[in-house]
């Protein structure tokens, strides 16, 4: 996750898992984007595991960070008041809305 400047394993458990993302990677500037970006990413995945299984489509991981990027800057729209930024642009720019 070079976005993050994150190097190294990321924890198995999901709490651990949560934990990392909640109040590590500097969250505390950031705590519900970080917070919203684990809850996007974890169910976009999970969303693209079902239609592995179930429906028997290709895993596109691509596919997978574009979907949850676009979930995580939904909810940012509708949860942030004044957050009017673009998805091209905020997808561009990440790295500079999570602190």
């Amino acid at each position: 996750m070079t976005w993050v400047q994150a190097v190294g394993p990321l924890p198995i458990i999901p709490a651990t898992h949560l934990a990392q993302f909640c109040e590590g990677f500097g969250a505390n500037i950031n705590h519900s984007r970080w917070c919203g970006w684990w809850v996007a990413l974890t169910s976009t995945i999970w969303q693209h595991r079902n239609t592995l299984i179930f429906q028997g489509k290709q895993f596109d991981s691509s596919k997978v960070m574009e979907e949850a990027m676009f979930l995580a800057w939904s909810w940012l729209k509708a949860r942030e008041k004044g957050f009017n930024t673009s998805f091209n642009h905020w997808s561009s720019n990440i790295k500079d809305y999570f602190g």
